[in-house]
C-alpha cells in the first residue's frame, strides 16, 4: 500500500495531475 501510495505521489506534480489521478483512481474503484 505504501509503495502504491509513494508511487502515486510521484505521478502527482500538479493540481491537476492530482485531480486525474483522483478520476482515474475512482474509475478503478468502480
Amino acid at each position: 500500500m505504501q509503495t502504491l501510495s509513494r508511487q502515486g505521489l510521484d505521478l502527482i506534480k500538479t493540481r491537476a495531475d492530482l485531480e486525474r489521478y483522483i478520476e482515474i483512481s475512482a474509475g478503478n474503484i468502480m
